[in-house]
């Protein structure tokens, strides 16, 4: 996870967005905020129009709800990993 004065950007956690969700309560009561998510996200297929399947879509889709859905967050990314 890297870290500057006042945001993190912790690694992509795969399947388990509620990882996200313990990271950022973690990195907010230090007193930062969780700027971006970054580290071996699902774009690899969508970067070269080979999702043919859309799984990597659904993951990039579910990643980006997941990070924009108000708190409270107690139990984000439980709804999106069940869909995977």
């Amino acid at each position: 996870m890297q870290r500057d004065g006042h945001h993190s950007a912790p690694r992509y956690p795969g399947f388990d967005l509620s990882e996200l969700a313990r990271i950022q309560e973690s990195v907010e009561s230090h007193g930062l905020r969780v700027a971006t998510v970054e580290g071996y996200l699902p774009i690899e297929s969508l970067k070269l129009g080979a999702d043919h399947d859309g799984a990597e879509l659904a993951r990039m889709k579910a990643l980006i709800q997941d990070r924009t859905t108000p708190f409270p967050h107690a139990h984000r990314g439980d709804h999106i990993r069940d869909r995977w």
